[in-house]
């Protein structure tokens, strides 16, 4: 068999695992708006493989073979009766010329199951990974939005499932292991690099500079592409707040999950592990690290360990603001070029973050100055404390705008004086003040860098009368 051809069986086994509620769901909220071109995976021509993970693969899409839609196994016209046909050829014909662009580069990319799935990881792990496969296929077909990658195509054997009112699992295996996990597939549009590459290069590239040539203190040192930075953060908040806008939590955001299309436009991907918000009844009784006592929700601890929330970590339930936390830690390693918590291992991150209320140390040099009170504020160890993506948003806006009218000089200088002022008034002469409550990281027995320092958020109480500080508004700086 060509590998470069998806020439196998049609497969319309492991939808016949989703639960009963999940395929209501799906059939009630998603078919409808379903906005992406159905294919049979034998008109799918893969290229170069891209990227592997537990449960997927990804390849460039190189071709499309399009077959009239009466000889397709199990053809459009008898298994989905809600499709308006002459609309679907449109579809599926512009997707096959849209493949290369002006140039000749592959446009969009092709996410299925690793066909080594069903005989590696048993019938169970590959059921469970097409109902995943079809959920994100499902979100991504209800949101729009330019920081959200988009979905092209993706199988036909996969969205009749969801047009079908039995949902029994009767005979499951014996139907399951006839088939090729294949035939669950998405079509992307392609990004041409991750987030995570993109802090690779700055990290070798840039080197700190003066914000004029009048100010050589590295307080007031900005990065190379603090700009862009600050774009990408509010792509990725616009992103997340357009999540959360229509009721779901995306739940694993890190670099590896935002891609950079061309253009310089950040785009979020892979909703594995988004889901839509419980119901009421599924509210926690728990009120821990949230004082107004916002609504959380009992759901699973997942994620990446260095990205995941407090309260996700410590099981005691959790609502769309642990989206915010997250968010906060990729905005911080955009701009230290320091993955955070890098050399913890998993029993220290728990203690030093959910315990201790650590957080990494935002120092001179690594962050600058007008963008800390934002990272102190989304990575708060209280729920409630934090604020929602759309606050979040609006701050970054007036903080490029600031950056776009070159009133960032005056901004640094102003916010260095006042928190200045701040440690004068505030702390004891003998007080650490760099890195305010700043613990030894306990490293991993492969990693061995002593003294590597990082900060608490909870800062340490002054011995005298305290002293109410206020930063200046952005705005009003920049105009002055």
């Amino acid at each position: 068999m060509d590998q470069r051809n998806m020439t196998i069986t049609i497969n319309d086994v492991a939808l016949r695992n989703v639960s009963e509620l999940e395929g209501r769901r799906m059939k009630a909220n998603d078919v409808k708006h379903r906005k992406e071109a159905l294919f049979h995976c034998c008109e799918i021509v893969l290229g170069k493989l891209l990227g592997t993970g537990a449960f997927c693969e990804v390849h460039e899409l190189e071709d499309v073979r399009l077959l009239n839609v009466k000889e397709l196994p199990g053809c459009i016209h008898s298994k989905c009766r809600i499709i308006d046909e002459e609309n679907e050829r449109r579809k599926r014909e512009h997707l096959r010329l849209a493949c290369h662009d002006a140039k000749g580069k592959l446009r969009y990319v092709v996410k299925h199951l690793r066909p080594d799935l069903a005989a590696d990881r048993g019938m169970k792990v590959f059921s469970r990974a097409a109902v995943d496969c079809l959920r994100e296929l499902n979100i991504l077909s209800r949101l729009c939005h330019k920081n959200v990658v988009r979905v092209r195509g993706s199988a036909l054997s996969g969205r009749n499932v969801i047009n079908k009112s039995d949902n029994s699992n009767k005979d499951f295996m014996k139907i399951a292991s006839q088939n090729d996990p294949k035939a669950f597939f998405i079509v992307l549009e392609r990004v041409e690099e991750t987030l995570s590459q993109r802090i690779r290069q700055w990290r070798l590239s840039e080197k700190p500079k003066a914000i004029d040539s009048s100010i050589s203190d590295a307080d007031t040192m900005l990065p190379l592409f603090y700009p862009d930075k600050l774009r990408f953060g509010l792509h990725i908040a616009s992103a997340i707040d357009h999540v959360h806008s229509h009721g779901m939590i995306f739940r694993d955001l890190k670099p590896d999950n935002v891609g950079i299309a061309s253009g310089g436009i950040a785009k979020l991907f892979d909703f594995g592990l988004c889901r839509s918000m419980p119901l009421e009844d599924d509210k926690t009784l728990s009120y821990k690290n949230n004082a107004k006592r916002e609504p959380v929700y009992r759901m699973s601890t997942v994620g990446t360990r260095r990205y995941m929330s407090p309260e996700m970590i410590s099981g005691d339930g959790y609502n769309q603001k642990t989206d915010c936390y997250s968010w906060s830690m990729v905005f911080y390693e955009m701009l230290s070029l320091q993955k955070p918590y890098a050399r913890y291992n998993r029993e220290a991150h728990k203690v030093f973050v959910c315990d201790n209320h650590g957080r990494p140390c935002v120092s001179a040099g690594n962050v600058p100055w007008s963008s800390r009170d934002l990272l102190e504020r989304t990575w708060a160890h209280d729920i409630s404390d934090r604020p929602c993506m759309k606050a979040v948003c609006k701050e970054l806006e007036l903080m490029i705008d600031t950056v776009e009218k070159q009133a960032l000089p005056l901004v640094e200088r102003s916010l260095r004086a006042v928190f200045e002022m701040a440690k004068l008034l505030a702390f004891d002469e003998n007080e650490a003040v760099p890195c305010l409550g700043s613990t030894t990281c306990p490293f991993n027995d492969d990693d061995q860098h002593p003294g590597k320092r990082y900060s608490s958020h909870s800062p340490q109480k002054s011995s005298g009368t305290e002293t109410s500080i206020s930063v200046p508004d952005l705005s009003i700086v920049a105009a002055e």
